[in-house]
């Protein structure tokens, strides 16, 4: 993977040298202070080795933060736990939701099943005809799942653990495959049918069906079964992540430092911040976005090696834009877990 130099033997000693007041010594040094860098942290605190996590913000988070709307603390990026636990007997907690339940962190289970469907006027749809192409989505859903599952299979057989091209397909090749919308089907159905698959594929995985591996798009939650948490809690999602980095020795973490610099060796690993501070290390670990990389705001000295380059300007992220409104009064059912517009390709999610 991109940043990790090189690999680090748990037989390091732990020691932590301030040479300078904008110069440290460590073992490790962890760039990003989201999820996986604090990860990364707690594993090697555990293990007795020393570090400096380096966090361009100035909370622990990365990505995963909060901010105050109509005075409640909501979600500005994350905000589900996606997978609640593994699939089959005995199951095992997602590991998220084992900090979720260490600190008594508060959420709700989304209902998928428990909605209303509304055309542009405001006028609800029937009901009956609305389930009847969400049953036939879970049709075309355990088809897809089914069939991306024995071309795993397939490859594994040959030895092949990346599809090669020929070998996978799109997702919407695939639900053209099923049939999913029949010929003859009438302008609201078909309606109805897409704003369905826009749910399960557009709006899941940020990318239209045609632009979408299948062998790569199922199972949607992996080895989790398909429950997600809603983060209500008002003290953030990232709260566990601060809890943990509490723990982490004095002076480890360093806040409000965006890298600017990365120069690497067989020998160590030096990183530099716009606020000055040089910390030099054995080892590296960078856990920075996919869109940091891309850009190019942070300079490798050597650069990457040319297929990483071509690897990290090859993937796309999804981006979502998240609408909040505050209502004078509640225009749904207390219960309601989510309500949609069909419209071509487009639809409008609204957790409780």
């Amino acid at each position: 993977m991109p940043g990790m130099i090189p690999f680090l033997p748990l037989c390091c000693f732990t020691f932590l040298t301030l040479v300078t007041a904008d110069t440290m010594e460590t073992t490790v040094v962890i760039i990003g202070g989201g999820p996986a860098g604090v990860k990364a942290a707690q594993d090697l605190n555990e293990a007795g080795v020393s570090f400096i996590l380096v966090e361009a913000q100035n909370v622990i988070g990365g990505r995963v933060k909060n901010t105050k709307f109509a005075d409640v603390e909501i979600q500005e990026g994350a905000a589900w736990i996606h997978g609640t636990k593994t699939k089959g007997t005995p199951s095992v907690y997602n590991p998220i939701m084992d900090e979720f339940n260490k600190y008594n962190m508060k959420g709700v289970v989304t209902d998928y099943g428990h909605y209303r469907w509304f055309d542009r006027d405001g006028n609800e749809l029937d009901s009956n005809l609305v389930d009847t192409w969400g049953e036939r989505l879970d049709e075309v859903s355990e088809f897809c799942e089914t069939k991306a599952l024995q071309l795993w299979d397939d490859a594994e057989e040959n030895g092949i653990t990346n599809p090669e091209p020929g070998m996978d397909t799109s997702i919407q090749a695939c639900y053209d495959e099923f049939g999913y919308i029949p010929a003859g089907t009438s302008a609201e159905e078909e309606t109805i049918a897409k704003t369905w698959q826009w749910i399960a594929v557009d709006f899941e995985k940020t990318a239209a069906a045609e632009n979408l591996s299948l062998m790569n798009g199922y199972p949607l939650n992996g080895d989790y079964i398909h429950e997600d948490v809603f983060i209500t809690d008002q003290r953030g999602y990232a709260f566990f992540l601060r809890q943990i980095a509490e723990s982490f020795p004095a002076n480890s973490v360093k806040l409000s430092q965006t890298v600017t610099d990365v120069t690497y060796s067989n020998a160590g690993v030096t990183v530099n911040t716009d606020g000055g501070l040089e910390v030099k290390a054995k080892y590296g670990i960078c856990t920075l976005p996919l869109g940091v990389l891309q850009k190019g705001n942070v300079q490798f000295d050597p650069p990457f090696p040319s297929d990483k380059q071509d690897g990290i300007q090859g993937m796309l992220m999804g981006s979502y834009e998240k609408v909040l409104m505050k209502f004078e009064t509640a225009a749904w059912q207390d219960t309601l877990s989510s309500s949609w517009c069909p419209a071509s390709r487009m639809g409008l999610h609204q957790p409780r």
